[in-house]
C-alpha cells in the first residue's frame, strides 16, 4: 500500500457564532458554536473544530487564497 501526505493548501476560515445548519455541495451540514467554515474554491463547509485543528495550522509568511 502506498502512503500519501496531504498537500498544503492555504484556506480562509471563520468560526460560526452559534449552532448552524448549512447547505453544502454534499448536502446539509451542521455545526456548533466555534466550528470553522472553510472551502478551497469558494464553496462553504462546516468543519468540526477538533478535525480542523488536526488538519490545519496558521499560515506564515503570506495570505490565504481569497
Amino acid at each position: 500500500m502506498q502512503r500519501y501526505v496531504k498537500k498544503p493548501v492555504p484556506v480562509r476560515a471563520r468560526q460560526i457564532r452559534r449552532a448552524a445548519r448549512m447547505e453544502t455541495l454534499e448536502g446539509v451540514s451542521y455545526g456548533e458554536k466555534g466550528d470553522p467554515v472553510t472551502g478551497i474554491r469558494g464553496e462553504k463547509y462546516i468543519v468540526k473544530r477538533g478535525i480542523f485543528e488536526q488538519t490545519y495550522e496558521p499560515a506564515t509568511g503570506g495570505q490565504a487564497r481569497p
